[in-house]
């Protein structure tokens, strides 16, 4: 460990087992290798709360009924944006309130199950309209292409009186 000197070797090894809080040779190799585990431990951290985080709110969720899965996309059908830590702590600590979301959630998906069957028992998109969705697609981006293009021949972002007429 190039440039640290040794007081500040055995401040950051204090708290170390054995020789290594008070051996300047063992102490360099493990204060390094602690530097260098550091930033493994803050992504473990990380990933640790959120699997538990999710725990939890499997755990209330279960009350109710539901699973986790569609506990989340409920959520996002219905378009309400907390996350998993808000969660977990409404599910611990509000069960009123997470009782509230949960109906929320099981609403919307039971929605978007019976708007699904709907659709696929009156079929909306005709098979016509199906086979010509890329042509139309493509189309659609090429008529876009023009309007994002700008005319510079005068030296300056000017629309081009071709895409004015178009109007």
């Amino acid at each position: 460990m190039g440039g640290l000197s040794k007081q500040k070797i055995f401040r950051l090894a204090k708290g170390f087992r054995g020789r290594a809080k008070n051996c300047i040779t063992i102490a360099t190799r493990r204060v390094e290798k602690a530097l260098t585990n550091q930033g493994k431990s803050r992504m473990l951290k990380k990933r640790d709360f959120r699997s538990l985080w999710i725990q939890r709110i499997n755990a209330g969720v279960r009350e109710y009924g539901m699973k986790y899965a569609s506990f989340i996309h409920g959520l996002q059908l219905d378009n309400i944006q907390l996350n998993r830590k808000v969660l977990a702590n409404l599910a611990t600590y509000e069960p009123y309130t997470f009782k509230a979301l949960t109906d929320r959630a099981q609403v919307a998906v039971e929605a978007k199950e019976a708007q699904d069957k709907i659709d696929a028992k009156t079929n909306l998109l005709p098979t016509i309209a199906k086979q010509n969705f890329r042509q139309l697609k493509q189309q659609a981006t090429s008529q876009a292409r023009m309007w994002v293009q700008p005319d510079t021949r005068h030296g300056r972002d000017r629309w081009s009186q071709q895409n004015f007429e178009k109007l």
